[in-house]
């Protein structure tokens, strides 16, 4: 599994923390790759990638899918707004 990014911090003592993360295929969160964390993460079988965990991402709804929807449900509340000349 490629990693998504790769991520360096330095603390207010000066130390460098520096690692890998992954990406949600199914929110966009990123998460720092820690194996043998005890994290109980997924992986999605049919985006064929890995997911963050949360309780919303175990069903599979890819979040391109999600941004589609939402752009639609948008275009339809602007065109709404045009029928129905609430917009000035």
């Amino acid at each position: 599994m490629r990693p998504a990014g790769y991520f360096v911090s330095t603390d207010p003592d000066g130390r460098i923390t520096e690692g890998e993360t992954l990406q949600c295929v199914h929110c966009n969160a990123h998460w720092i790759v820690r194996p043998g964390s005890g994290i109980k993460r997924g992986w999605c079988l049919r985006c064929m990638g890995p997911h963050c965990g949360q309780a919303a991402c175990w069903s599979c709804e890819p979040f391109e899918k999600k941004l589609e929807r939402w752009e639609m449900r948008e275009r339809l509340v602007q065109a709404a707004r045009k029928t129905l000349c609430l917009d000035s």
